[in-house]
């Protein structure tokens, strides 16, 4: 344990350490991409699909225990042993979103649980060195985003993400998948909360187009609707987790079955979306009113 070290010192270690990792991992990686990608027999290739995923998962393991060395952060986790997770289901894991911390928080608790997560990544995503490759590898969707005027000008764009999403999910019918999303589309600021006029006191509004979407494309088993919370931690950034800085990080887990009302088509059906946007904003309300009662708790002691 290197909790003893001065910030900046944990941050550059710790920093190195994942940062060496995560070329390594992504440099071992590529030779399987290009294997997936050029052999045409399928079997193979779901054979190689599942190898890279076994590879990310001991990456994160390893990052893990490069971030637990530097300091003790203080897990609140829901007992996952009630939920009887699979890492041969298929899962829609849905969450709040805070940071990019976030992403490493929610791989940390499920790593090796359930199927590794497969994110909607911004398509600028892809051009970052060595994971952009990786990502692209394992079949990420990357999602270009469009102004209005952009899809008023060019109407045609305004399909473009839904026919990607369409492909990746194709894809992920081959092995067991956790599609990971946040509702809100982006991280919560004060700046986007007062811009978006969000009814909620500590949450943007949700966006429930895309995992519409992937209800009705896949067969999955279960939601996982996941609340992060960080009580404690006023300014939540990735140096401070490396760093082991951050001294509490709450993580509330409710499983949902996947009803018959929860699958339809959400472009061209406006009962059914009417309806699903209800049962995403009672998600909503249910789970801003969670983070009062956890803040509202843990600020008592």
């Amino acid at each position: 344990m290197l909790s003893f070290l001065p910030y900046q010192i944990k941050v550059i270690i710790s920093g190195l350490l994942v940062l060496i990792n995560t070329i390594s991992f992504s440099s071992f990686l590529i030779p399987f991409i290009i294997l997936k990608v050029v052999l045409p027999i399928n079997k193979i290739k779901d054979f190689l699909s599942i190898s890279i995923v076994n590879i990310a998962s001991l990456w994160a393991e390893i990052n893990y225990v490069i971030i637990e060395s530097m300091g003790k952060i203080n897990w609140e986790i829901d007992d996952l042993t009630k939920f009887n997770l699979s890492k041969n289901k298929n899962y829609l894991v849905i969450s709040n979103h805070q940071s990019w911390i976030d992403i490493l928080a929610l791989i940390k608790v499920f790593n090796l649980k359930i199927p590794y997560f497969r994110f909607f990544l911004k398509d600028s995503l892809k051009f970052i060195p060595f994971l952009g490759i990786v990502w692209w590898g394992m079949d990420y969707p990357f999602m270009k985003r469009y102004t209005k005027k952009q899809i008023e000008e060019n109407p045609s764009l305004k399909n473009e993400n839904l026919n990607s999403a369409k492909k990746a999910c194709k894809k992920f019918e081959k092995i067991p998948v956790s599609v990971m999303n946040f509702l809100e589309g982006t991280r919560f600021t004060k700046e986007k909360y007062k811009k978006t006029k969000s009814p909620f006191k500590h949450l943007l509004k949700p966006r429930a187009g895309g995992i519409s979407l992937v209800l009705s494309a896949l067969k999955l088993d279960s939601i996982l609707n996941i609340t992060i919370i960080y009580p404690n931690n006023k300014n939540i950034n990735f140096w401070k987790f490396i760093a082991g800085e951050l001294n509490h990080i709450i993580i509330k887990v409710e499983q949902l079955p996947i009803t018959d009302d929860l699958i339809g088509d959400y472009a061209n059906d406006p009962k059914y979306r009417e309806n699903f946007q209800k049962w995403s904003n009672d998600l909503w309300i249910k789970k801003d009113n969670l983070i009062s009662e956890v803040i509202e708790k843990d600020n008592k002691f």
